[in-house]
């Protein structure tokens, strides 16, 4: 019996204490609609600095810019992590340069805030691994309008949204278990500038097939939220958001049944297609993540 009760009392710690791990986490205390951030319990303002695109992709980087960083009193660092970078080949991950990142940061007494550089960046896709941009066939392209592949990962690919979650979660997972405790990391961003560079849209078949059908129920079902929530808002007459906000308010106000993308296309904005497929890339990228944040 004793020793049964040792065994409760210690699952019972074990589980105060993974709440309180959770609870402590870095997170945002909204309070009189305010929004602050929360780190080791105490509000925390980010001093902060963001490096250039490619100037954290090795360890000796973070040897030179971390500690001139701490000089100049930045307390808080933006630093790109790229897909090729941490899985160079399919299925195997290499964290060692993140973590010196992160070794070097708490060396300085300074936080970090990882820049998901996965299937986009600035709309292109030039930081996936070489083994993604090499198979077109598994990992398709956006299309230019006269057919072209672009420098794009598809956001309408399966394939290339699965590899993608899968690497990000697994770097969400490192990310917990090397700094849960110490919270060096503050908060990661899910990709970075994502969607299609250039005029409209992706033109591929699968693309205007999409474009030509009904549009995601959720869609639907958000829009129909949105006039009331956008009648309070108001924007410069002249203004692309102003366009956008009257499109939205016309399409939903006269009809939400059987509306299709390309109706949405051409009262709203040309980009609406895009911007639906890839936020459902990114909400799905981040669901494969729920057990790795915690």
């Amino acid at each position: 019996m004793r020793v049964r009760s040792r065994r409760m009392l210690f699952l019972f710690l074990f589980i105060a204490a993974q709440v309180s791990l959770a609870e402590d986490l870095p997170h945002i205390k909204t309070q009189n609609g305010v929004g602050q951030l929360i780190v080791h319990g105490e509000p925390f303002l980010i001093l902060g600095g963001e490096l250039g695109n490619s100037s954290a992709g090795t360890a000796e980087q973070a040897d030179t810019i971390i500690p001139n960083a701490a000089r100049m009193h930045v307390n808080t660092l933006l630093v790109p992590v790229a897909w090729e970078q941490i899985e160079p080949r399919e299925g195997q991950f290499d964290f060692n340069i993140l973590d010196h990142w992160i070794d070097v940061a708490r060396e300085n007494k300074l936080h970090l805030v990882p820049l998901w550089f996965g299937s986009w960046k600035n709309a292109f896709s030039n930081y996936a691994p070489a083994w993604v941009k090499s198979d077109i066939k598994r990992f398709p392209r956006a299309q230019a309008a006269d057919g072209k592949p672009l420098e794009i990962l598809s956001a309408l690919s399966p394939e290339n949204r699965r590899s993608d979650s899968r690497a990000y979660a697994r770097l969400m997972r490192h990310i917990r278990e090397k700094d849960a405790t110490q919270q060096t990391v503050l908060m990661v961003q899910v990709e970075n500038e994502v969607g299609y560079l250039g005029y409209g849209r992706d033109r591929s078949p699968e693309a205007e097939n999409m474009f030509r059908s009904a549009a995601p129920e959720s869609l639907v079902r958000k829009l129909g939220e949105a006039p009331a929530a956008l009648a309070r808002v108001e924007f410069p007459l002249q203004s692309r958001r102003s366009q956008l906000a009257r499109g939205i308010r016309g399409s939903v106000e006269r009809s939400l049944h059987g509306v299709e993308l390309c109706d949405l296309h051409r009262s709203c904005h040309p980009c609406w297609q895009a911007r639906v497929r890839v936020a459902d890339v990114l909400e799905r990228t981040t669901a494969g993540t729920d057990g790795e944040c915690r």
